[in-house]
């Protein structure tokens, strides 16, 4: 009766980890199952956030990014939410954000992803000299030349803007000379300032 409960708490937390329940073994009277590629400890606060809702912040600070894979692995979108949000807002280097970008396209984070990208484009000189960029290029050279094209892309953007400011100025400029002269060649006058 006891697995029984925690299955049901499974199931209605998620439904992924509560199937594989379901599938797995009685071992003892007991059923197991193996959650692989992450630390007992993020296995630890994943298994007591599907309890409890509850998370430690320090504990969240060294496996929000094991928990983001276990959130999403073992659909669990609260979870997820929370690890998005704590990347977003608290975890977020230029020495992690390109392992951080590749965590949220793997795990459909698309503003987490947009965020990532645009700390690349405000820094690449800096975040491309990093371990994470290195590792990047060579397993994912087609990442590396989509974040090259998008800060190519962004200072084409602000050239073209301040190539409209300058246009303005110079129509501003214009603006005011005509109407100078309008009022020379009304008013008469033979004083205009600058």
């Amino acid at each position: 009766m006891g697995w029984l409960k925690v299955f049901l708490l499974q199931s209605i937390s998620s439904p992924v980890l509560g199937n594989i329940l379901q599938q797995s073994k009685v071992k003892d009277g007991i059923r197991y199952i193996k959650i692989l590629g992450v630390p007992c400890e993020a296995v630890y606060m994943f298994i007591r956030f599907l309890y409890s809702s509850c998370y430690e912040e320090d504990e969240m600070k060294k496996f929000v990014l094991h928990l983001m894979v276990l959130s999403h692995a073992y659909s669990v979108p609260s979870l997820k939410r929370i690890c998005i949000d704590f990347l977003e807002q608290d975890y977020l280097t230029r020495e992690n954000v390109i392992d951080v970008l590749q965590l949220a396209r793997s795990c459909n984070a698309p503003r987490l992803s947009f965020i990532c990208v645009r700390m690349v484009v405000k820094d690449l000189k800096t975040i491309s000299s990093t371990e994470g960029w290195k590792v990047m290029k060579r397993a994912n050279p087609a990442l590396e030349q989509e974040l090259v094209e998008s800060v190519v892309e962004a200072d084409s953007r602000k050239q073209e803007r301040m190539r409209k400011i300058e246009e303005r100025k110079v129509y501003l400029q214009l603006y005011e000379a005509m109407e100078a002269l309008l009022h020379i060649c009304r008013d008469g006058c033979r004083t205009i300032g600058p």
